[in-house]
């Protein structure tokens, strides 16, 4: 189930010098998305979008092992055009909503359709 958790978008994953501390784990610098929205009638996919506060993206360290997957995420295109000099870097930067691709693998689709059932 979903309840509970959030996206992020990982943006550096290091280790401290040891002068600096002790971590057993890297640590990783991430920009967090907001809770995700329930799905979409038209597309039955979850939206979310990117967490700020006072107009600053929300952002944290945290250690890596807090990590539990990976997820995939489609930008919101809308009636816009797309930049094809920005590159697929800059998608995530330049999208306000993005949708959580439920169809990726197995699990994800499982977990999000055993969620999607009130």
């Amino acid at each position: 189930m979903i309840a509970g958790i959030r996206a992020a978008h990982i943006r550096i994953i290091f280790r401290l010098p040891p002068h600096l501390g002790s971590f057993a784990d890297p640590l990783v610098y991430l920009h967090w998305f907001r809770r995700f929205r329930p799905p979409e009638a038209l597309t039955g996919l979850h939206v979310i979008s990117p967490s700020t506060d006072n107009r600053c993206r929300s952002s944290e360290i945290i250690s890596a092992n807090a990590i539990m997957r990976g997820c995939h995420l489609i930008p919101r295109f809308g009636d816009s055009q797309v930049d094809p000099s920005s590159g697929p870097d800059h998608a995530v930067d330049d999208y306000l909503e993005f949708y959580l691709n439920s169809y990726i693998d197995l699990y994800m689709f499982h977990e999000l359709i055993q969620d999607n059932r009130y």
